[in-house]
């Protein structure tokens, strides 16, 4: 669960609603608390931790006076907002999956950062409603779903995770994965499975459908060009796997999925 430190509402220092290129950034240690919504999958350092791949539609809460190192895989807007929590003492960093009221998250951090300049007193309570609202979604997660943070991580999932979002436009083969580790391709899909529920081919294919469904409700990008960057050359393929995955064409995924963004 999140913290039990939002007695009243945290003090915004600043928001940060900022494009980000393909690439390493590094912040700290003197920060505030952090709440990050992840709409494009990143890995991410707090303090001395193993760096982690943090999937998209996550909410996280980073504690204060740690460094932090994101690496970009892509392209991203990256929001932020830094906070001061009262009495805040130290605590682990929390990854939220958030699936369900993801895209409401994104529309009131987006209303609090354009009203924060002329109201920031509104903004900040705006920010404290979504802080709760994700910490009720988290309650209600189904029992035995893993989230997002819960539990560790076994290093060669992690290190897997960070290889296959560095290649999802690309030919991915389990057996070259298997060499980077090294581990054999039963010992990981164990792995994966214990984590995910899914074999590593599976895993991979639903993140190139996350991926895939994200371009197609956020971006103008030609179907081909998607496709392309999924990592699907054939689009003839693609689309048979998206009309597998989401039972609709691209073109009716992004109708719809662009309508829902509109209207969350």
């Amino acid at each position: 669960m999140i913290p039990r430190l939002l007695d009243s509402p945290p003090v915004i220092r600043r928001l940060h609603r900022v494009p980000r290129n393909p690439g390493r950034e590094r912040y700290g240690p003197n920060l505030p608390a952090a709440l990050v919504l992840v709409e494009t999958p990143f890995a991410l350092t707090v303090g001395t931790a193993p760096p982690r791949e943090i999937p998209r539609r996550t909410v996280a809460l980073l504690p204060p006076g740690q460094l932090r190192e994101f690496t970009f895989h892509r392209p991203a807007l990256h929001r932020t907002a830094h906070l001061d929590l009262a009495e805040t003492p130290s605590f682990e960093p929390h990854y939220i999956a958030c699936d369900r009221f993801f895209s409401r998250y994104l529309a009131k951090f987006d209303h609090a950062y354009r009203i924060a300049p002329a109201y920031p007193y509104q903004a900040r309570a705006i920010l404290w409603e979504l802080i709760w609202s994700v910490e009720e979604e988290q309650r209600r997660a189904p029992h035995g779903q893993p989230l997002p943070g819960q539990g560790r991580m076994h290093p060669a999932v992690a290190q897997a995770l960070t290889w296959i979002e560095e290649r999802l436009d690309q030919r991915i083969l389990v057996s070259s994965l298997c060499r980077e580790l090294p581990f054999s391709q039963s010992q990981l899909n164990r792995l994966f499975a214990e984590r995910f529920g899914l074999s590593v081919d599976r895993y991979i294919r639903r993140r190139r459908m996350e991926e895939a469904e994200w371009y197609l409700a956020h971006s103008d990008l030609p179907i081909k060009q998607i496709a392309g960057r999924v990592g699907y050359p054939d689009l003839q393929h693609f689309n048979k796997i998206v009309r597998k995955t989401f039972g609709k064409s691209p073109r009716a995924v992004r109708a719809t999925e662009g309508d829902k963004d509109e209207n969350p």
